[in-house]
């Protein structure tokens, strides 16, 4: 027991059990430290040093919400890119934010993490020319890809789109759409099956013959 604790038991009691309400509301989060910490707590706490219980529940009850906050924006900012924004002053609060966690200053590190999502760019204006542009490069890679046995059913699906914004005019979603296109073609698997099925035709047999010559 310290003597020299400020804290009273029930201080330290309650510092805990307010942080544990605190870690349950974020079992979507990886909050492992903070549980670590919140545990620490509570061994200070069984020991009689109150101070510590205090100090260290507190802090673990600071610690997840800025986790939290700084998976949510990354989570956002990462659904932006994929949107075409310009998430670069965003990835730089972030990492502001991670810098604050790391120096132990949470609430501050919670404050950039939720700032940060906002200061994406959306998607500069394209010109016709680019979208056009976008739609040839990616029926040219299709095309390719096509010629490789490729399933290219659902690439020119969303090239079909893409066509479609463009004859609206609205070149942004015409560019994005053709962007996405190529990446939808599927492997030929069916291709891969067919080559292993040859092979082990071809070994087989060769394994036949070689038993057939063993017997003369």
């Amino acid at each position: 027991f310290s003597w020299a604790n400020t804290a009273s038991p029930e201080e330290a009691s309650g510092a805990v059990t307010a942080a544990e309400a605190v870690l349950a509301g974020l079992s979507g989060y990886d909050v492992s430290d903070a549980e670590d910490m919140l545990d620490d707590a509570k061994t200070e706490l069984a020991d009689g040093e109150y101070d510590e219980a205090v100090a260290l529940a507190e802090e673990a009850g600071e610690f997840a919400p800025a986790i939290a906050a700084i998976e949510d924006a990354e989570d956002e900012i990462a659904d932006l890119e994929d949107q075409f924004y310009d998430v670069t002053a965003a990835l730089a609060k972030l990492d502001d934010a991670k810098d604050a966690l790391a120096d132990g200053d949470y609430e501050y590190a919670t404050q950039l993490a939720n700032a940060a999502p906002a200061l994406a760019e959306e998607p500069q204006e394209k010109t016709l020319e680019e979208a056009q542009d976008a739609i040839d490069d990616a029926e040219a890679e299709i095309a390719n890809l096509e010629g490789q046995m490729y399933d290219v059913a659902a690439a020119k699906a969303k090239i079909a789109q893409a066509k479609a914004e463009l004859a609206d005019e609205d070149y942004v979603e015409a560019y994005n759409l053709a962007g996405e296109a190529a990446a939808l073609a599927v492997a030929p698997y069916w291709l891969y099956a067919l080559i292993v099925a040859i092979v082990l035709i071809v070994i087989l047999v060769g394994f036949y013959l070689y038993r057939q010559r063993q017997k003369k």
